[in-house]
């Protein structure tokens, strides 16, 4: 089971929003990392 693509690219749109409200306290980096972790639970299941 996977994601719709609908959902994926909502999910795309809020952690981009994350990554540009965190991105000026340094968490940049980390977000990004949970992001492709997040990415990979939802595509390689």
């Amino acid at each position: 089971m996977g994601i719709d693509e609908r959902s994926f690219l909502l999910l795309l749109v809020k952690f981009r929003q994350i990554l540009s409200n965190f991105a000026a306290f340094g968490e940049q980096a980390r977000f990004k990392f949970d992001f492709v972790c997040l990415c990979q639970i939802y595509l390689y299941p």
